[in-house]
């Protein structure tokens, strides 16, 4: 398919028919999303590209009453869906259908896997793999204004007129490495239905900050995100429209137990105070009545206070480094700090431990926690070596 290629604009069920009709059952098909979350919780889904082989189509879920027309073809296991930042375009799938789409793919996954940086975006993936250059002029578009211009649908396709190309030079690539496995495992972590729709319980750790509370702190504020987070979804605004998280960490360390004890926290608005003062207080005050801590997840971040561990941490990141440089990888992949926090306080279920992580560095990883194995300098380089230096 060329970058001149006839685009459909599909504004109606009749025309949603006929297009699936025509798709068929290719191997692959491209799909991308755009949708609008500046006021609202859920993502607006207001544009669907997908394109194969052969045609490339804009559909209106504005204007399109049956979307499950394309069910078959999301549900087909002998057809590949391929995604670039596949994670919200899934949401909205989701959302909309209450499943996710299999098998899929997704090129930003997969791209670090050849020796390309992590997070690469669509058009430098493009440009890197198929020499393309992509106009990204309409970034800010409100996509549920209409309607849309030609040239806005040029935009919109361009997200998936050469992703198929850019799947089929990667997972060439991935191939000829042998690490085809190693990217479906990777990609095997978006086909969670939980990744969609989260536990408000597990909304803290979202904050920044978190990591440095004490049990009783983090418990308080579990709750606190808790009940923001599902009023955000009652009223379909952002989790900030309804409290800042800089409030909710006041909240946590200051525990005000009246009303002129919360006005007197500084970063809260008075509208705020206004609003859910109440709310806020009765649930400081249940947590101050609730002196368990068990409600807490076992994912809770991991301290940084051990000395020891971030002595391990260091000693540890040197091991991936030497690692990455072994298989002309990005340290970072194989596993990132918290994970190396997580795994030298508790190496029990670790994903440094799994799959081809466990090869690649975590039975290495493992063996200098149990003093089998450490760093040595051996005639000026750095190696792994075991416990008697060999």
């Amino acid at each position: 398919m060329t970058a001149h290629a006839h685009i459909d604009f599909i504004d109606s069920t009749e025309g949603l028919r006929s297009l699936c009709r025509e798709l068929g059952r290719p191997p692959w098909i491209a799909l991308d999303t755009e949708f609008l979350r500046e006021r609202t919780y859920f993502p607006k889904f207001c544009l669907l590209q997908i394109a194969t082989e052969e045609r490339v189509a804009c559909i209106d879920p504005l204007s399109c009453a049956d979307l499950t027309l394309l069910d078959p073809l999301l549900d087909d296991p002998g057809v590949l869906k391929v995604f670039h930042a596949a994670r919200q375009d899934l949401e909205i799938l989701f959302r909309l259908r209450r499943r996710l789409p299999q098998p899929l793919f997704d090129t930003q996954l997969a791209a670090p896997y050849i020796g390309l940086p992590e997070q690469m975006g669509y058009a430098a993936l493009a440009g890197e793999l198929l020499g393309a250059r992509l106009d990204k002029g309409h970034t800010r578009t409100d996509w549920s204004a209409r309607p849309l211009s030609n040239a806005q649908l040029r935009y919109a396709c361009d997200d998936v007129l050469y992703l198929g190309q850019i799947y089929l030079r990667l997972s060439e690539r991935l191939l000829t490495l042998d690490r085809r496995v190693w990217a479906e495992e990777e990609m095997a972590s978006l086909t969670d239905p939980a990744l969609y729709d989260p536990d408000p319980r597990d909304a803290w750790l979202r904050i920044g900050g978190s990591a440095q509370l004490n049990q009783h702190q983090a418990a308080l504020l579990m709750a606190l995100a808790a009940w923001r987070e599902e009023l955000a979804r009652t009223l379909d605004c952002p989790r900030n429209w309804v409290v800042k998280d800089e409030v909710l960490l006041e909240l946590v360390r200051q525990r005000p137990v009246n009303l002129q004890e919360l006005q007197r926290i500084r970063v809260l608005d008075e509208r705020t105070c206004r609003r859910f003062g109440e709310d806020l207080l009765a649930i400081v005050r249940a947590a101050a009545e609730t002196p368990s801590v068990d409600r807490l997840p076992k994912t809770r971040p991991a301290s940084t206070d051990n000395p020891t561990h971030e002595a391990l941490l260091e000693v540890f990141s040197a091991l991936l480094r030497l690692k990455g440089a072994e298989y002309e990888l990005n340290p970072a992949l194989i596993g990132s700090r918290r994970e190396l926090r997580e795994f030298i306080a508790d190496p029990e279920g670790s994903p440094l431990l799994k799959g081809w992580r466990r090869t690649v560095a975590g039975l290495d990883l493992l063996a200098m926690l149990t003093g089998t194995k450490s760093l040595r300098v051996v005639d000026g380089v750095l190696r792994i070596s075991d416990d008697e230096g060999q």
